[in-house]
């Protein structure tokens, strides 16, 4: 196993750590999750749209092209922190539901797999359990249900 993003990376962090890694191309599964620190930092779409579909050709090249072996995640949504009730909380969701549709719909035409991990994050207000101790990111609990979405389909990925 190798992970090779970090918390607060936008997509051109990972893609510049791709090319300075330069990974093994002989993975039997790659995940992607990426694009809130973009919208958070306010970078323009366009550059999400052009380095999500880079950074989707990147990780196929780790599953020796094989990209069935690709499962892209959505991203969490932060406005259901309390951290994220500091910003505007109504722009923020639209913003990353733009994100997460545009990351969907090209899953999609592309054949690719994508899981949808957002509600979960949706219900941190709620639920303060699924808010880790810092207020803003995801606690334990929150990636315990991120993992029963994904695992099913990780599990038949690689058998």
């Amino acid at each position: 196993m190798q992970i090779i993003a970090q918390t607060g990376w936008n997509t051109t962090d990972l893609k510049n750590a791709i090319t300075t890694v330069d990974p093994a191309s002989n993975f039997d599964l790659v995940t992607l999750l990426i694009g809130v620190k973009n919208q958070f930092q306010g970078k323009p779409f366009e550059v999400y749209e052009t380095e999500f579909a880079e950074l989707v050709d990147s990780a196929i090249s780790l599953v020796g092209d094989d990209a069935s072996k690709l499962i892209v995640v959505s991203i969490p949504d932060y406005a259901f922190t309390p951290f994220g009730q500091n910003f505007n909380p109504t722009a923020t969701s639209a913003e990353l539901v733009l994100y997460n549709d545009f990351a969907k719909e090209y899953c999609e035409s592309v054949g690719l797999s994508y899981v949808y991990i957002t509600d979960i994050t949706q219900q941190g207000l709620e639920t303060p359990s699924l808010v880790a101790s810092d207020g803003l990111h995801p606690s334990e609990l929150a990636y315990t249900k991120f993992v029963e979405r994904i695992l099913p389909l990780a599990l038949a990925k690689v058998d």
